[in-house]
């Protein structure tokens, strides 16, 4: 049980506190919209034959080709079209309104008291003394595990 308990935490922290408070996108995100970019740049290259294969991965090869199964999961993951994904429509748009549907007021208000517990334990803001910091650690490990 405590495995579970501390692969929600790493989980929660990591995909979805962590992203706000970089004012990042999630990692899972972040590595297919670089997909999504490299698709678009390939489907805009200057050479014929580079061109002529990313089309036909996703006309053609679909799930039998990585490129074709990357832009497929996209489109589901995204809800957008394969002319959205492979024309010159903004990818970072895309998936940064996707990643922004997908994140609740909870979470917004998680990260923020997180950021500030965080200047508090790096002495950035100041707390009356009825704290210590092993207190603002405790905080910061629930609204973690919360």
């Amino acid at each position: 049980m405590l495995q579970v308990v501390e692969n929600f935490v790493v989980t929660h922290c990591h995909c979805v506190l962590l992203p706000l408070l970089s004012n990042c996108i999630p990692i899972f995100d972040e590595l297919y919209r670089r997909s999504l970019k490299f698709v678009q740049s390939c489907l805009s290259h200057n050479s014929d034959l580079v061109r002529f294969v990313a089309q036909y991965c996703i006309a053609e090869g679909r799930n039998s080709s990585p490129c074709g199964r990357n832009v497929l999961f996209c489109m589901r993951r995204y809800q957008c079209t394969s002319s959205d994904t492979i024309s010159n429509i903004s990818v970072d748009e895309i998936v940064r309104k996707h990643v922004k549907g997908c994140t609740n007021e909870a979470e917004i208000r998680d990260s923020k008291f997180l950021f500030e517990l965080v200047f508090i334990r790096d002495h950035v803001l100041r707390l009356p003394s009825d704290f210590c910091p092993f207190d603002i650690v405790a905080l910061i490990e629930y609204v973690c595990a919360s």
